[in-house]
């Protein structure tokens, strides 16, 4: 598990998960069927709400690193 904290606090923020590069790949396979019957347009949706999050979260991101 790795932990996530804020640095000038302590406070734990998040806790996830360790992965190793086999298990990402092996979830990425098992996840593939279902992406390729999504349509086009719904898959496009999702890509771009999740780069809407990361944009959203960029400060927030650059300040915990």
């Amino acid at each position: 598990m790795i932990v996530v904290q804020n640095p000038s606090t302590g406070e734990v923020l998040e806790s996830l998960p360790v992965s190793d590069a086999a298990a990402l790949v092996a979830t990425a396979r098992d996840a593939h069927p279902a992406w390729e019957r999504t349509a086009p347009g719904e898959r496009a949706g999702s890509l771009k709400r999740g780069a809407r999050r990361l944009r959203d979260s960029v400060d927030e991101i650059a300040e915990l690193q």
